[in-house]
């Protein structure tokens, strides 16, 4: 994914260089100090993904964003900036996201990862809806409501986002109001509760009403059920994906790493919805079942460099994981890059010995010192 980089500071330009070049599948096209040289590149270079600071001298980034967006709808604009108080403008202009400095780079990726979510939704749902019926929702590592423009679905109240997850998780069944008003109002006396479910009701209900989706919402015998034909929703769409796959070969290959992509984080990503927490462990254990297959069978026909993307990432999102360790030591290896799997192995027992006081098992530690003589 082609990206550029724009912002007046060219200390800061270095810096987000660095840190993107540390996220898989992210190549910076250029670097600008000026707004305007970089709308120059963009009418003759493909671009896919912009990063923008806000205050510059001369054409602000918002200005830039709307000029670019009007003619390239299919960029994606992440604004950075050192002000908060430009996020209700940030949104108006459709950015994608808004991240305030200093720039985290745990942050830097979870935005990157989403930006790769939302292309490979795209890609996914493209000739296989009716397009004028769609809205999409993104609960995997966040919470999000589009229209078809990619524009914001604004649903202002927590609860009723909160609301919006819930129905989802429970799609296609019928809930009673009672578990619906202990799990999502808990607290609250019943009669609050039953009327801050029906106000929340009705307002998801008319946030829903501008796509024609207000009967998506069924109340039958005290109950609630949402209808999610024609929605488009990413937990769903990766489950399915991931059932098509049972074996990876070399015929769905990019199948297997779009459908890997769609994953962009934890569902609901840090909302800590109680109710919520079977669910997403069901589908971290799929995507890390799912992940392991798809590296085994880059390490094994050789394409290491994917299979390294796909191992780091296991590893960073589960330090402890034994497996992930010994899959990652295999690719170094592979790579024959003995400072890299000697330095790694070394991380891994400091980790362990750091978290849990303990040694790496006797399989892990026998697969380093075999790896490592293989080398020497």
């Amino acid at each position: 994914m082609k990206a550029i980089l724009i912002d007046d500071d060219q200390p800061t330009l270095f810096i987000l260089n660095k840190m993107l070049a540390k996220i898989p599948r992210v190549e910076i096209a250029g670097e600008f100090l000026s707004a305007g040289d970089a709308y120059h590149f963009l009418k003759h270079n493909p671009v896919e993904l912009a990063f923008v600071d806000i205050k510059m001298p001369g054409e602000s980034g918002l200005d830039f964003a709307w000029r670019s967006l009007a003619e390239f709808p299919d960029l994606y604009v992440v604004f950075l900036t050192a002000y908060k108080d430009y996020a209700v403008e940030a949104f108006e202009v459709q950015a994608f996201d808004y991240i305030v400095k200093p720039i985290q780079q745990e942050r830097l990726e979870r935005t990157v990862s989403r930006v790769l979510q939302r292309k490979a939704a795209e890609i996914s749902s493209r000739n296989t809806v009716e397009h004028a019926k769609v809205l999409f929702v993104y609960c995997l590592g966040g919470l999000d409501l589009r229209n078809t423009n990619d524009d914001f679905v604004m649903i202002n109240s927590s609860k009723g986002q909160e609301l919006l997850a819930y129905l989802l998780i429970h799609r296609e069944r019928l809930t009673s109001k009672w578990r619906i008003m202990e799990d999502v109002f808990q607290g609250m006396s019943p009669q609050n509760a039953e009327t801050y479910l029906n106000t929340t009701v009705y307002k998801l209900r008319k946030v829903l009403e501008q796509y024609g989706k207000r009967s998506a919402i069924v109340v039958a015998n005290e109950s609630y059920v949402m209808e999610v034909k024609d929605f488009y929703i990413d937990f769903i769409e990766f489950e399915n994906k991931v059932r098509t796959l049972p074996s990876i070969t070399e015929a769905n290959l990019q199948e297997a790493i779009q459908t890997l992509n769609l994953f962009a984080g934890e569902l609901f990503g840090d909302k800590d919805y109680q109710w919520s927490l079977a669910e997403k462990e069901r589908l971290w254990d799929i995507y890390c079942s799912f992940a392991k297959k798809l590296g085994r069978y880059l390490l094994e026909n050789q394409n290491l460099a994917l299979a390294l993307q796909v191992f780091k990432k296991l590893v960073a999102i589960n330090e402890l994981d034994e497996e992930s360790h010994c899959f990652l030591l295999q690719v170094y290896a592979a790579q024959n890059d003995l400072p890299s799997l000697i330095r790694h192995y070394d991380r891994y027992v400091q980790l362990l010995q750091r978290e849990l006081a303990i040694s790496p098992s006797n399989r892990t530690a026998q697969l380093f010192l075999s790896l490592k003589k293989s080398l020497l």
